[in-house]
């Protein structure tokens, strides 16, 4: 008589063990702000410690890690020279001037990634010095010399190193930005920077939008 017993006290427990497992689905993994973006067509991605610029055609996203800090534009149009320090050749420093002032950023020890991207130093006038860049341009923004990709300096990315190298933005903006942040909107800050790159704090204004 015990038999029988101990045969369906089994069943039970492996059904509802089959019932636990099926009831518990897999975790998908919830991709973060930045991942999402990434996946969305840009013109190219900056990568400076923990920030990371995701250019698009009419603004730059600014993530603090995976979180989208704020996006930013120019109100002018940023005017620069560009010029290489040494002899022509991949690798070699660039030199990236400001007409206006003789404000400045050195690219210098520039590799070339395996993924298409270039690795580098910066070194700003301004006394700011950040090392292991990484940029991965869109192929119409870099240029070929003796079969090895270059990278080519734009209005986007300079625009970007210089907001990099500021040392802060208009304290007034940045809690502007927090305000929106925590609304749940989106921050476009439009910078009045004028013929100055480096400013203290630059001029600006912020939209929160939807």
């Amino acid at each position: 008589m015990m038999k029988p017993t101990l045969k369906f006290l089994g069943l039970f427990l492996c059904t509802g063990i089959l019932v636990s497992c099926s009831a518990d689905p897999e975790e998908v993994p919830q991709l973060s702000a930045l991942e999402k973006e990434l996946q969305l067509e840009h013109n190219g991605v900056l990568e400076i410690e923990n920030n990371t610029y995701l250019f698009k055609d009419a603004e730059t996203a600014k993530f603090l890690g995976g979180d989208l800090d704020y996006s930013f534009n120019y109100s002018n149009e940023l005017e620069f020279e560009l010029v290489e320090r040494t002899t022509r050749h991949p690798g070699a420093d660039i030199l990236v001037k400001n007409p206006a002032s003789d404000e400045y950023i050195i690219f210098t020890h520039i590799v070339e990634l395996s993924n298409g991207g270039f690795k580098f130093n910066l070194e700003f006038s301004n006394g700011v010095i950040i090392n292991s860049v990484r940029y991965f341009p869109s192929k119409d923004k870099t240029e070929k010399w003796h079969d090895v990709w270059i990278i080519q300096p734009d209005s986007e990315l300079t625009g970007a190193l210089i907001e990099s190298a500021n040392t802060a933005i208009n304290a007034d903006c940045r809690a502007a930005v927090n305000v929106c942040n925590r609304s749940g909107g989106k921050a476009l800050v439009n910078y009045h920077s004028g013929s100055i790159w480096f400013a203290t704090a630059a001029a600006c204004e912020v939209q929160c939008l939807d």
